[in-house]
């Protein structure tokens, strides 16, 4: 997902069994910039571009977001995918 410097806002669906849910998100390097707790009983969440060195994201560069899921026993039930929600603000061709 690239980054404008705005928060970028992205749905989940986790199964009933979640428990606990961790948000990792990854720089272009595979760098873990930011990890999170995630509240499983809430579908929208957003991240808004906070590092955990205390700096904000660059605007223009690329991170990755996945999700893994807990049990109530603190057993690693699957990683996830979040659908992140974005507004297109232009489409061009190139000839």
């Amino acid at each position: 997902v690239p980054y404008t410097g705005n928060s970028i806002e992205f749905n989940i669906d986790v199964p009933k069994s979640t428990a606990s849910s961790i948000l990792t998100i990854k720089d272009a390097a595979g760098q873990t910039v930011w990890t999170e707790a995630l509240d499983p009983s809430s579908r929208t969440h957003s991240w808004d571009g906070q590092l955990q060195s205390g700096a904000m994201a660059t605007s223009g560069e690329i991170y990755t977001f996945r999700i893994d899921t807990y049990d109530a026993a603190d057993v690693h039930t699957g990683t996830k995918l979040p659908n992140v929600i974005t507004t297109v603000t232009a489409i061009s061709s190139e000839e």
